[in-house]
């Protein structure tokens, strides 16, 4: 039998990177006095260092760093794999650079100065995030979009696999396959499919699966944003694989739907 995860603090272990003293400072103080364990930097060249020495569970960065760039530096974080939630923050927010950071799996992009309840919401955001992560099956890996996939080991085993036409997927295997032959397919992609699986032939908005993947809203005019380039790819891969594969549908103007076909 399995040894339960252990349960996740509410205290996190926080890396806060600003090149604007008092701003650094302020984040800093009010952090610690919340009981996290805050530590700081200076610049990405600095926080690179920090995240390879002392792994936090999540980096909270501005976006306009002297050496490099928020969003640069949550891609590093992602590309190495570690499970470290980010947070972007700016003093000029665009809706633009809060769409491309989403789409890297930032956690939340917040306009400074930060307020009070702003901060409370996201590092609760951050929380569910990562007990979902530590929820995951073994062998899954850190998604762009989050949360994961239920624990299989939750699930009835009917529950596990959802076959579609030549289209399966196996959540045992965190994998999809197209006539017994497997795709490369994102988390992110595999994510949006399961939920997809499991409203079949019904229209799911581009929020709705904001809002399920990620744990909170996003305005519907951002969502598609967001949402339509895993589709796209997604599409795209099962295409590659087989025409009769298409069974991820565009709903045009209103969201996407998994055409399966209805039980006798």
């Amino acid at each position: 039998m399995a040894e339960p995860r252990p349960a996740l603090p509410e205290q996190l272990s926080i890396l806060i990177v600003d090149d604007e003293a008092d701003a650094l400072f302020l984040l800093h103080q009010h952090l610690r006095r919340a009981g996290h364990t805050t530590f700081t930097a200076s610049s990405a060249a600095q926080a690179r260092v920090q995240l390879q020495q002392y792994p936090p569970d999540l980096l909270i960065s501005a976006i306009h760093l002297p050496d490099d760039s928020g969003l640069d530096l949550l891609r590093w974080v992602r590309q190495q794999g570690r499970p470290c939630e980010v947070i972007l923050v700016t003093a000029t927010p665009q809706v633009d650079t809060a769409i491309q950071a989403l789409r890297d799996g930032a956690a939340d992009y917040l306009a400074k100065p930060i307020a009070p309840d702003t901060l409370t919401q996201a590092l609760e955001r951050v929380r569910q995030r990562l007990r979902q992560a530590r929820e995951r099956p073994l062998g899954a890996h850190a998604s762009a979009l989050r949360p994961a996939l239920p624990a299989t080991a939750e699930l009835p085993a009917r529950d596990k696999q959802f076959q579609v036409g030549p289209v399966l997927l196996d959540l045992d295997r965190f994998m999809v396959a197209v006539n017994g032959r497997r795709v490369d397919a994102t988390p992110s992609e595999l994510e949006i499919l399961h939920y997809l699986c499991r409203h079949p032939n019904r229209v799911v908005t581009a929020q709705e699966l904001v809002q399920s993947l990620r744990g909170y809203q996003v305005d519907p005019r951002q969502a598609p944003e967001i949402i339509r380039p895993h589709i796209s790819n997604l599409r795209r891969k099962l295409l590659a694989a087989a025409v009769e594969a298409d069974v991820v549908k565009t709903v045009r103007g209103v969201g996407y739907m998994l055409k399966a076909p209805r039980e006798a």
